[in-house]
């Protein structure tokens, strides 16, 4: 079984509220189950390629692995964080 690696840094979260809202790409469980509700089912609400946005989540949904908890966690992080280094302050690692 694996590790959590990474927590999530609510104070940082709250800086990125926007970027996040806005981005045309699938976003982290971690991240997800972080958000005030308010802000979670805004997520894509400022998509402007809605296409895009629903091709790579359900990329995203395709490629899900892992069979332990953690390691799923881990790998969706480590794989948002190399195609968005821009969001790493959100992130504390253990």
């Amino acid at each position: 079984m694996g590790e959590q690696k990474y927590e999530i840094d609510s104070q940082k979260l709250e800086e990125f509220y926007d970027d996040l809202i806005s981005l045309e790409d699938w976003i982290p469980f971690e991240i997800k189950s972080s958000l005030p509700i308010e802000i979670a089912i805004k997520i894509g609400s400022k998509v402007k390629n809605k296409d895009l946005w629903w091709d790579r989540l359900m990329k995203h949904q395709r490629a899900n692995y892992g069979e332990d908890y953690y390691d799923y966690i881990n790998w969706e992080i480590e794989t948002f964080l190399r195609k968005y280094p821009y969001f790493k302050p959100i992130f504390i690692k253990k």
